[in-house]
Protein backbone atom coordinates (compact mmCIF):
# COMPACT_ATOMS: atom_id res chain seq x y z
CA UNK A 1 0.00 0.00 0.00
CA UNK A 2 1.26 3.45 -0.85
CA UNK A 3 1.82 5.87 2.01
CA UNK A 4 -0.50 8.88 2.07
CA UNK A 5 1.27 11.85 0.41
CA UNK A 6 1.89 14.81 2.73
CA UNK A 7 -0.94 17.29 2.56
CA UNK A 8 -1.46 20.72 4.05
CA UNK A 9 -4.60 22.73 4.65
CA UNK A 10 -3.22 24.76 7.55
CA UNK A 11 -0.18 25.13 9.81
CA UNK A 12 -1.29 22.25 12.06
CA UNK A 13 -1.53 19.78 9.19
CA UNK A 14 1.99 20.71 8.06
CA UNK A 15 3.30 20.06 11.56
CA UNK A 16 1.53 16.69 11.73
CA UNK A 17 2.90 15.56 8.35
CA UNK A 18 6.41 16.78 9.18
CA UNK A 19 6.43 15.12 12.59
CA UNK A 20 5.24 11.84 11.09
CA UNK A 21 8.16 11.83 8.65
CA UNK A 22 10.99 13.33 10.72
CA UNK A 23 10.06 13.23 14.39
CA UNK A 24 10.93 16.28 16.53
CA UNK A 25 10.58 19.30 14.24
CA UNK A 26 11.61 21.55 17.14
CA UNK A 27 15.20 20.54 16.30
CA UNK A 28 14.96 22.61 13.10
CA UNK A 29 13.62 25.84 14.63
CA UNK A 30 16.99 27.07 15.92
CA UNK A 31 19.09 24.33 14.40
CA UNK A 32 22.11 26.23 13.15
CA UNK A 33 23.20 24.61 9.89
CA UNK A 34 20.86 22.02 8.36
CA UNK A 35 21.82 19.94 5.33
CA UNK A 36 18.85 18.54 3.40
CA UNK A 37 19.65 15.96 0.74
CA UNK A 38 18.40 12.84 -1.05
CA UNK A 39 20.68 9.81 -1.17
CA UNK A 40 20.72 6.21 -2.32
CA UNK A 41 20.96 3.77 0.56
CA UNK A 42 24.13 2.11 -0.73
CA UNK A 43 26.32 -0.10 1.52
CA UNK A 44 28.80 1.81 3.68
CA UNK A 45 28.18 5.33 2.38
CA UNK A 46 25.63 8.01 1.61
CA UNK A 47 25.68 8.35 -2.18
CA UNK A 48 23.85 11.34 -3.60
CA UNK A 49 21.62 11.23 -6.66
CA UNK A 50 21.95 13.43 -9.73
CA UNK A 51 18.80 15.21 -10.87
CA UNK A 52 17.56 14.06 -14.25
CA UNK A 53 14.76 12.21 -16.08
CA UNK A 54 15.78 8.86 -14.52
CA UNK A 55 16.04 10.11 -10.92
CA UNK A 56 13.54 8.35 -8.60
CA UNK A 57 10.77 10.78 -7.65
CA UNK A 58 9.10 11.15 -4.26
CA UNK A 59 6.28 13.43 -3.15
CA UNK A 60 7.49 12.96 0.42
CA UNK A 61 11.04 14.03 -0.47
CA UNK A 62 9.66 17.17 -2.12
CA UNK A 63 7.56 17.93 0.95
CA UNK A 64 10.56 17.49 3.27
CA UNK A 65 12.65 19.88 1.15
CA UNK A 66 9.94 22.55 1.34
CA UNK A 67 9.48 21.91 5.07
CA UNK A 68 13.16 22.64 5.71
CA UNK A 69 12.91 25.78 3.56
CA UNK A 70 10.01 26.90 5.75
CA UNK A 71 12.36 26.80 8.76
CA UNK A 72 15.22 28.61 7.03
CA UNK A 73 16.41 32.15 7.64
CA UNK A 74 19.00 31.58 4.90
CA UNK A 75 19.30 29.01 2.12
CA UNK A 76 22.74 28.29 0.65
CA UNK A 77 23.18 26.74 -2.78
CA UNK A 78 25.37 27.22 -5.87
CA UNK A 79 25.09 28.66 -9.36
CA UNK A 80 26.04 25.18 -10.60
CA UNK A 81 22.70 23.96 -9.25
CA UNK A 82 20.97 26.66 -11.26
CA UNK A 83 22.84 25.68 -14.42
CA UNK A 84 22.01 21.99 -13.86
CA UNK A 85 18.33 22.71 -13.13
CA UNK A 86 17.03 25.51 -15.37
CA UNK A 87 13.62 25.48 -13.64
CA UNK A 88 14.89 25.27 -10.04
CA UNK A 89 12.94 27.51 -7.65
CA UNK A 90 13.67 28.05 -3.96
CA UNK A 91 10.03 28.37 -2.94
CA UNK A 92 7.45 26.71 -0.70
CA UNK A 93 5.84 24.65 -3.44
CA UNK A 94 3.29 21.87 -3.89
CA UNK A 95 -0.18 21.13 -5.17
CA UNK A 96 -3.48 22.51 -3.96
CA UNK A 97 -3.40 24.17 -0.55
CA UNK A 98 0.09 22.94 0.37
CA UNK A 99 2.05 26.15 -0.47
CA UNK A 100 -0.37 28.36 1.50
CA UNK A 101 -0.24 25.93 4.43
CA UNK A 102 3.59 25.93 4.39
CA UNK A 103 3.59 29.74 4.49
CA UNK A 104 1.08 29.66 7.35
CA UNK A 105 3.26 27.19 9.22
CA UNK A 106 6.30 29.43 8.71
CA UNK A 107 4.40 32.51 9.89
CA UNK A 108 2.20 31.12 12.67
CA UNK A 109 4.24 28.27 14.13
CA UNK A 110 7.81 29.39 13.45
CA UNK A 111 7.28 33.18 13.78
CA UNK A 112 9.14 33.88 10.55
CA UNK A 113 7.33 36.57 8.58
CA UNK A 114 9.57 37.43 5.63
CA UNK A 115 11.33 35.22 3.08
CA UNK A 116 14.77 33.77 3.72
CA UNK A 117 17.94 35.07 2.14
CA UNK A 118 19.20 32.90 -0.74
CA UNK A 119 22.98 32.74 -1.08
CA UNK A 120 24.36 31.32 -4.31
CA UNK A 121 28.06 30.45 -4.38
CA UNK A 122 30.00 31.04 -7.58
CA UNK A 123 33.54 31.59 -8.76
CA UNK A 124 32.78 33.51 -11.94
CA UNK A 125 29.10 34.52 -11.96
CA UNK A 126 28.22 32.22 -14.86
CA UNK A 127 24.43 32.41 -14.64
CA UNK A 128 21.41 33.03 -16.83
CA UNK A 129 20.00 36.23 -15.32
CA UNK A 130 16.54 35.09 -16.36
CA UNK A 131 16.73 31.98 -14.18
CA UNK A 132 13.56 31.75 -12.00
CA UNK A 133 15.63 31.31 -8.81
CA UNK A 134 16.81 34.92 -9.21
CA UNK A 135 13.24 36.22 -9.39
CA UNK A 136 11.45 34.26 -6.69
CA UNK A 137 10.40 34.31 -3.06
CA UNK A 138 13.88 34.31 -1.46
CA UNK A 139 16.03 37.38 -2.18
CA UNK A 140 19.19 36.17 -3.96
CA UNK A 141 22.77 37.06 -3.07
CA UNK A 142 25.68 35.98 -5.26
CA UNK A 143 28.72 35.06 -3.15
CA UNK A 144 31.93 35.31 -5.19
CA UNK A 145 35.63 36.19 -5.09
CA UNK A 146 36.48 39.89 -4.94
CA UNK A 147 38.05 39.86 -8.41
CA UNK A 148 34.85 38.54 -10.06
CA UNK A 149 32.43 40.92 -8.34
CA UNK A 150 32.80 44.12 -10.46
CA UNK A 151 31.92 42.43 -13.76
CA UNK A 152 28.95 40.69 -12.12
CA UNK A 153 27.69 43.99 -10.72
CA UNK A 154 27.93 45.55 -14.20
CA UNK A 155 25.91 42.67 -15.68
CA UNK A 156 23.24 43.12 -13.05
CA UNK A 157 23.07 46.89 -13.63
CA UNK A 158 22.84 46.43 -17.40
CA UNK A 159 19.99 43.95 -16.90
CA UNK A 160 18.17 46.25 -14.45
CA UNK A 161 18.61 43.74 -11.60
CA UNK A 162 21.08 45.51 -9.32
CA UNK A 163 18.33 46.33 -6.80
CA UNK A 164 16.98 42.76 -6.87
CA UNK A 165 20.18 40.70 -6.63
CA UNK A 166 22.88 41.37 -4.04
CA UNK A 167 26.58 40.61 -4.48
CA UNK A 168 28.88 39.55 -1.65
CA UNK A 169 32.52 39.97 -2.67
CA UNK A 170 34.64 37.85 -0.35
CA UNK A 171 38.30 36.93 -0.04
CA UNK A 172 37.07 33.47 0.86
CA UNK A 173 33.82 32.68 -0.93
CA UNK A 174 33.81 28.97 -0.09
CA UNK A 175 30.86 27.12 1.38
CA UNK A 176 32.64 26.79 4.73
CA UNK A 177 33.41 30.52 4.99
CA UNK A 178 29.88 31.49 3.94
CA UNK A 179 28.33 29.18 6.52
CA UNK A 180 30.64 30.54 9.23
CA UNK A 181 29.63 34.11 8.35
CA UNK A 182 25.92 33.28 8.48
CA UNK A 183 26.31 31.43 11.76
CA UNK A 184 27.81 34.57 13.33
CA UNK A 185 24.75 36.70 12.46
CA UNK A 186 22.25 36.80 15.35
CA UNK A 187 19.23 37.13 13.06
CA UNK A 188 20.09 33.83 11.34
CA UNK A 189 18.80 30.93 13.42
CA UNK A 190 18.57 28.20 10.80
CA UNK A 191 20.64 27.86 7.62
CA UNK A 192 19.48 25.32 5.03
CA UNK A 193 22.13 23.83 2.71
CA UNK A 194 20.94 22.69 -0.74
CA UNK A 195 24.04 21.77 -2.71
CA UNK A 196 25.87 18.78 -4.15
CA UNK A 197 28.52 16.64 -2.46
CA UNK A 198 31.54 18.37 -4.00
CA UNK A 199 30.49 21.58 -2.23
CA UNK A 200 28.99 20.23 0.98
CA UNK A 201 31.52 17.49 1.76
CA UNK A 202 33.87 20.07 3.29
CA UNK A 203 31.24 20.90 5.91
CA UNK A 204 31.56 17.38 7.35
CA UNK A 205 35.32 17.66 7.88
CA UNK A 206 36.68 18.35 11.34
CA UNK A 207 35.35 20.50 12.88
CA UNK A 208 31.98 19.47 11.47
CA UNK A 209 29.86 22.51 10.50
CA UNK A 210 26.60 20.57 10.11
CA UNK A 211 24.27 20.66 13.10
CA UNK A 212 21.41 18.64 11.62
CA UNK A 213 20.95 16.41 8.57
CA UNK A 214 17.59 15.74 6.94
CA UNK A 215 17.91 12.61 4.82
CA UNK A 216 15.59 11.27 2.16
CA UNK A 217 16.85 7.76 1.37
CA UNK A 218 15.86 5.91 -1.78
CA UNK A 219 16.12 2.28 -0.73
CA UNK A 220 15.62 0.64 -4.10
CA UNK A 221 18.23 -1.98 -5.03
CA UNK A 222 20.00 0.06 -7.70
CA UNK A 223 20.12 3.30 -9.67
CA UNK A 224 20.70 4.03 -13.36
CA UNK A 225 24.37 4.91 -13.86
CA UNK A 226 23.56 8.49 -14.87
CA UNK A 227 21.78 9.08 -11.55
CA UNK A 228 24.61 7.96 -9.26
CA UNK A 229 26.25 11.01 -7.71
CA UNK A 230 29.19 11.51 -5.39
CA UNK A 231 29.73 10.09 -1.95
CA UNK A 232 28.81 12.52 0.81
CA UNK A 233 30.06 10.73 3.92
CA UNK A 234 30.55 7.16 5.10
CA UNK A 235 27.90 5.67 7.35
CA UNK A 236 30.52 5.17 10.06
CA UNK A 237 31.40 8.87 9.97
CA UNK A 238 27.73 9.80 10.00
CA UNK A 239 27.14 7.90 13.25
CA UNK A 240 30.09 9.71 14.82
CA UNK A 241 29.28 13.22 13.56
CA UNK A 242 25.48 13.27 13.92
CA UNK A 243 24.61 10.43 16.27
CA UNK A 244 21.09 11.40 17.36
CA UNK A 245 18.25 10.23 15.16
CA UNK A 246 14.52 10.08 15.65
CA UNK A 247 14.49 6.90 13.59
CA UNK A 248 13.43 6.28 10.02
CA UNK A 249 9.93 6.56 8.64
CA UNK A 250 9.50 4.13 5.73
CA UNK A 251 7.31 4.98 2.76
CA UNK A 252 6.47 3.12 -0.45
CA UNK A 253 6.04 5.35 -3.49
CA UNK A 254 5.54 4.58 -7.20
CA UNK A 255 9.33 4.96 -7.66
CA UNK A 256 10.05 2.41 -4.92
CA UNK A 257 10.82 2.31 -1.19
CA UNK A 258 11.99 5.46 0.63
CA UNK A 259 12.76 6.41 4.20
CA UNK A 260 13.08 9.76 5.96
CA UNK A 261 15.27 10.68 8.88
CA UNK A 262 16.38 13.69 10.93
CA UNK A 263 19.81 13.38 12.55
CA UNK A 264 21.44 15.97 14.80
CA UNK A 265 24.13 16.43 17.41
Amino acid sequence: MLDEPPTGHDAQSIERSGTRLLGRLSVLRDAGVVHVTAVHDSPGALTTMRIGPSTPRSDHDFFVLCLVRAHADAIVSTLKNLRDEPQLRFELLGDGTLPAALHAYRRETLDRDGPPRLLLLTRDGDVDLGHPALHGWARPTLVMPIAAAPSMERRLRDAGLRSEVDVWARRDSSMRATVDELRARPEIRTVSIEAGPSTTRALYRDPCAIDALVLSRFEGPSLPAEVVGGELVTTTSLESLLPVSGGRHAVTEPSGPWSFELRHR
